[in-house]
């Protein structure tokens, strides 16, 4: 379970050791998520049913060899959460993200916002 996890975690990470001027495509798959809703004072958390996902499409330009700016359209479904059966709450949303990506010479992963 933890190699699992942590391949999870380090997937959508994995990139080409300098930045360049291509289309990609990724995804996000959300573990452990809890939603806290607050309301006229009253608060309330739970656990999120399902597996919340992500899924984007996006378009890098190079900026210098280890900087990168990414323009992507990114679905996203947060999944639902039942409040003590009386309350359902869904979410999902469509987005345009900017991202700046730093990529660090000689490793396979980059770091993006």
């Amino acid at each position: 379970m933890k190699k699992l996890l942590l391949v999870s975690l380090l997937t959508p990470s994995l990139a080409f050791a300098a930045a360049q001027n291509t289309p990609y495509v990724g995804g996000q798959v959300g573990l452990f998520n809890k939603v806290e809703l607050e309301v006229e004072g009253i608060s309330l958390n739970e656990d999120v049913d399902g597996v919340p996902f992500a899924l984007f499409a996006g378009y890098e330009m190079a900026l210098a060899d280890n900087v990168g700016l990414g323009f992507e359209l990114e679905y996203r479904n947060l999944s639902d959460a039942k409040f003590q059966n009386a309350l359902k709450l869904e979410g999902q949303g469509v987005s345009l993200n900017v991202k700046p990506k730093f990529y660090i010479k000689d490793l396979l992963f980059t770091l993006a916002w």
